[in-house]
């Protein structure tokens, strides 16, 4: 066992540690270094060797990118068992582990519980698995559109932005929107342009030229945050640069409407793309990259729809359904995740058609804590252990003419009690 703490909850970590020990569990904690030792290298290696990683979740850790970045990797590892303190407020975690089962440290049956559960799947898991036959991944989704032309439809105004002075009518993109009349077009030159995008008022946003040649770039906050009634925004680049796992995305559909047509979508904050509330969100023929948690997070009751996207990589999940949200995925791919290419939980809902969900690390569907998608027609294929997993038994999905071949552990992984929930209907296991 590894205890993830704060040094301001020593007495905490201590007492837990002497709990587990007298329960025949070894311990590790960062006590435990020896004088010489390199710090940073030891807790590596104690990390990794950990079947389970007990984090303490109290005011000061989770203001702490030490023990947050802990969290993280045990997560991706399968490896987590979240305690709380009684003067945390859970609210304050990332919203992936807001509605996870958390323990009160004090609950020493509760918490035995779940590190044994947790031990005993791990040891489980040491079995020697036979490789995963291959299978024909599906083509890339058509990430083409058309866009319209400075030339087309007169009546609409326009504006022009150049990253060179005096050659459009403006150089930045955020003073272009705020002189824009509402529903103006304003076309962008091709340049890297060093700005955050606040879009309180309906216009669109075009850019000429490739969508890699037209760049928007911001290091310290969202690259585009929209609150507008209709937002559109075809062929551009929007990169957000900094952030970590602890601090927000790159794009966020905050309010109102938000429509991304071939654009190129990264971030090294937590997400790369966003939506809340009631926000709208529409992502078409959009390449989705990176992101420290994920690539797109849907949660409440926004209304998202994902058609033609490739969303790659993604800590935890390509997409992440939360908090009751209900999204549309249609002719997307979700590949190459650190965990899950996609994850419901928290009650979330989710339709996915004609979509490819492969070369993920662990799963290709992750289900837990009362999730329930819909999975039609689409290859869930080539992942590192199974093709669905329900997690709990509050969870379920409906999984029809879908192909879950190839899978390293299998297609499926089901949780006791969780096959009730589960309707198959055409599979091909």
């Amino acid at each position: 066992m590894f205890i993830s703490y704060k040094r301001e909850d020593i007495d905490v970590a201590s007492a837990l540690a002497a709990m587990l020990r007298a329960a025949g569990y070894s311990v590790w904690w960062d006590s435990a270094l020896l004088a010489g030792e390199e710090f940073s290298g030891v807790i590596d290696r104690e990390l990794k060797a950990a079947r389970a990683v007990v984090v303490i979740w109290s005011p000061r850790s989770i203001q702490s990118k030490w023990v947050r970045a802990e969290a993280l990797y045990a997560f991706n590892h399968e490896t987590l068992v979240s305690l709380r303190t009684e003067d945390v407020d859970l609210s304050q975690l990332l919203a992936i582990y807001q509605q996870m089962h958390v323990v009160p440290v004090s609950d020493h049956a509760a918490v035995l519980m779940s590190v044994g559960r947790l031990a005993g799947r791990a040891r489980e898991a040491d079995a020697p698995v036979a490789p995963a036959p291959p299978s024909e991944p599906r083509a890339l989704p058509d990430l083409s559109y058309t866009a319209p032309q400075l030339g087309d439809e007169p009546h609409i105004p326009k504006l022009v932005v150049d990253p060179w002075s005096g050659r459009g009518d403006h150089t930045s993109i955020q003073a272009a929107i705020e002189a824009a009349a509402d529903f103006a077009r304003i076309f962008i030159r091709p340049g890297t342009y060093e700005e955050a995008l606040a879009i309180a008022k309906p216009v669109e946003l075009i850019g000429l030229g490739a969508r890699e040649e037209v760049v928007v770039v911001a290091e310290a906050s969202e690259a585009m945050v929209t609150t507008a009634p209709m937002v559109r925004a075809i062929g551009l680049k929007l990169e957000r640069g900094g952030g970590g796992a602890s601090a927000g995305c790159g794009v966020r559909s905050a309010a109102g409407r938000l429509e991304l047509i071939g654009c190129d979508l990264t971030s090294q904050s937590a997400f790369v793309v966003q939506a809340e509330g009631r926000a709208s969100l529409r992502l078409t023929a959009c390449r989705v990259v990176k992101g420290a948690v994920g690539g797109v997070c849907v949660r409440d009751e926004a209304k998202v729809v994902l058609e033609d996207c490739d969303i790659i990589g993604g800590a935890m999940a390509g997409v992440a359904v939360v908090k009751g949200a209900n999204p549309s995925l249609r002719r997307c791919r979700l590949r190459d995740g650190g965990n899950s290419g996609l994850l419901v939980q928290s009650g979330g809902r989710g339709l996915l058609e004609e979509c490819e969900i492969s070369g993920n690390r662990y799963h290709g569907v992750t289900v837990q804590e009362g999730g329930r998608p819909v999975l039609r027609r689409s290859a869930i294929v080539n992942n590192g252990r199974s093709g669905v997993r329900i997690k709990d038994a509050d969870s379920g999905a409906v999984v029809e003419e879908c192909d879950l071949r190839g899978n390293g552990r299998g297609a499926w992984e089901i949780a006791e009690g969780a096959e009730q929930k589960l309707i198959r209907r055409d599979t091909q296991d």
